[in-house]
């Protein structure tokens, strides 16, 4: 999901079809704390997609 640059860190989040091209966004943050609290709220709205689309969302690493 991300990585450490210096004392930055960094998440980055793609949105798409597995195969195609996808959109993404990386997001950089001053402290470690920062950047885990982002990511845990990242995975908690994609843990709720059945209720709010109908299908699940698969975690993926390239």
């Amino acid at each position: 999901m991300g990585g450490v640059i210096g004392s930055v860190s960094r998440v980055t989040n793609r949105l798409g079809r597995i195969g195609s091209h996808c959109q993404g966004r990386a997001v950089s943050f001053a402290s470690e704390d920062e950047a885990s609290r982002f990511a845990l709220q990242l995975l908690r709205r994609r843990a709720s997609a059945p209720k709010r689309i109908g299908v699940a969302h698969r975690e993926v690493s390239f």
